[in-house]
């Protein structure tokens, strides 16, 4: 009988984590993130693209699809459609109307295509959800992808650390996030430790001009 032989790198620890479905197995990090126990647990892709992102808590104006899938921004080597959550957080920025939050909405909608739990927040609503353990908070907790569209500097006192307290904490428990944002990341807050976490990710700057057209 011949014996089985795999590569060297498969035995080591580094190339492992645990199954998603929390069975306790280990799957390749470079693989699926369910083991096959786990795999028929994943909920089906949804199919009616717009209801799967109201249930998201996507507004209405941001559920169409992306206008223009061939021309991403992106840094050198970047490839955004290829973002599966690591590394942990996507940052994206750049001027008013240059399609931000269109673009972090359709790497929410591919999340929610891969099975994974999404929900998309404006980050002025956050301090009201921290301040009053409000019930969506832990609906935003809960998301494995989460959207934060709009961040800024807080100008309530108090709002910039309850805004801080959950990127950290997500950052913390790796929970793929997804910010925008209409200044550089490094521009938000005093707080250098968030920025660096920020620089963990992908920092992406939106370029070009405004879409939004003026009615006549």
């Amino acid at each position: 009988m011949k014996l089985l032989e795999f590569p060297r790198w498969l035995t080591d620890p580094a190339m492992w984590v645990p199954c998603a479905g929390g069975c306790g197995d280990e799957v390749l990090k470079s693989g699926p993130r369910f083991c096959p126990g786990c795999e028929p647990k994943i909920p089906p892709a949804p199919a009616d693209r717009s209801t799967a992102l109201r249930r998201a808590g996507v507004p209405e104006r941001f559920r169409v699809p992306f206008e223009d899938p061939d021309n991403w921004p992106g840094l050198p080597r970047v490839d955004l459609r290829a973002w599966t959550g690591r590394p942990w957080c996507c940052v994206l920025w750049g001027d008013v109307g240059t399609g931000k939050t269109f673009l972090a909405v359709e790497l929410l909608w591919r999340a929610l295509c891969r099975g994974d739990s999404g929900a998309w927040v404006r980050a002025a609503e956050l301090p009201r959800l921290v301040f009053a353990r409000d019930d969506g908070l832990e609906r935003l907790q809960r998301a494995r992808v989460l959207v934060i569209d709009d961040l800024a500097r807080g100008t309530v006192s108090g709002a910039w650390p309850a805004i801080a307290s959950v990127i950290c904490e997500r950052y913390d428990d790796l929970l793929p996030t997804i910010v925008t944002t209409n200044g550089a990341p490094e521009d938000l807050s005093d707080d250098l430790a968030l920025a660096d976490r920020f620089a963990e990710g992908y920092v992406v700057r939106v370029a070009g001009g405004s879409r939004r057209k003026s009615a006549i």
